[in-house]
């Protein structure tokens, strides 16, 4: 049995499963719940599978510091994102 009071939690990563079900009432309220625990525990969120403006208004106007997804940008090889840097 672990005890929690021992570790220290950096990052909760929410994921994209929990970002489809915010286009109803109860489902926004469940991801906003996971971004209070977070904001209790001082740890930075981030949203996986961020795909769409909308998606990525959402993430961030729920306190998300972060965001993962194609909104960004797609997926690259290593020798295209050493080029992009």
């Amino acid at each position: 049995l672990w005890d929690f009071q021992h570790y220290r939690v950096d990052m909760v990563k929410i994921d994209r499963s929990m970002l489809n079900q915010t286009e109803n009432k109860r489902g926004a309220a469940i991801f906003r719940g996971l971004v209070a625990i977070a904001e209790e525990l001082d740890a930075r969120v981030l949203c996986e599978g961020v795909e769409t403006c909308l998606e990525h208004s959402f993430a961030q106007s729920s306190g998300c510091h972060y965001g993962q997804g194609y909104y960004f940008y797609s997926p690259m090889s290593a020798v295209d994102f050493g080029r992009m840097l």
